[in-house]
């Protein structure tokens, strides 16, 4: 069973004799879940909140095989169910996984800045060029922490604050141990082949999509087409938003877990 790191925030404002709504944080491609940082801090007013390091990042185990079933099998495994799941990126990638696979144990979906298939295809132009991926893992093996920081450049680009962007990311990777090189690699071949497009339709809980305009991963046609697509999905879409709008739009991300929280009570 693979060793997993998580911080639990206890809810700021629970109720005595009632239980706490529990809300599941997972990050990013070769990030940890320092990287959430006071965005986590302020959903604790509002749930417990899990704050994951994902299979062999930060302070994570590796898994092996190194794949999207199995990493979003040892999270779901570890974690409190139901609950809320909120995912940045790759980490909503693994949300979607464990409610199209695992759906009792989501209440919720939070998607930020995600896709359920991050790279073209015949049938889906609007997402980055296998290229890009096979650049960067060619690039790891000679320096991956310069690797990680090109691809946290490219993840500001676009947002008009980019550059403090880029130093609030790097201040988080720095602050736990880089991510396991074979999960790097891995992550990065997930996010080249992974595609679970045609089974999205089968995720029926309430749905928040906060997205990017700007964003240089994930354009806006993937938000509207998963706004289409989600039988119970409603969209944030940020004029002024790059690839981590929790860090450029955190009013609006907060919005989205209070919404999936009272959504998730009246069921």
């Amino acid at each position: 069973m693979t060793r997993l790191h998580i911080d639990t925030l206890p809810h700021a404002h629970a109720t005595p004799g009632k239980a706490s709504p529990e809300l599941v944080l997972l990050h990013g491609w070769g990030m940890h879940g320092q990287v959430w940082g006071e965005f986590a801090t302020r959903l604790s007013e509002l749930a417990t909140v899990h704050v994951i390091d994902l299979p062999g990042h930060g302070h994570s185990g590796h898994t092996d095989p190194f794949d999207l079933a199995s990493m979003a099998e040892a999270v779901q495994h570890a974690l409190p169910q139901p609950a809320i799941w909120m995912g940045w990126s790759l980490g909503g990638m693994v949300a979607q996984y464990v409610a199209l696979h695992h759906p009792d144990s989501v209440l919720g979906l939070g998607l930020i800045a995600s896709s359920p298939c991050f790279t073209t295809r015949e049938d889906w132009p609007n997402a980055m060029k296998p290229q890009v991926l096979s650049q960067f893992t060619d690039e790891l093996a000679s320096d991956a922490e310069a690797t990680l920081h090109r691809f946290l450049a490219l993840q500001a680009m676009g947002s008009p604050s980019a550059r403090t962007q880029v130093v609030q990311l790097k201040q988080a990777l720095s602050s736990r141990p880089l991510a396991h090189q074979d999960t790097l690699t891995g992550g990065l071949h997930i996010l080249r082949d992974a595609d679970l497009r045609h089974r999205l339709h089968q995720i029926t809980c309430p749905v928040e999509l906060i997205y990017g305009e700007r964003d240089a991963l994930v354009p806006a046609a993937t938000a509207r087409w998963l706004a289409e697509t989600l039988p119970h999905a409603r969209l944030h879409l940020l004029a002024q938003s790059a690839h981590a709008p929790f860090l450029t739009h955190p009013e609006v991300c907060l919005d989205a877990a209070r919404q999936l929280i009272l959504q998730s009570d009246s069921q």
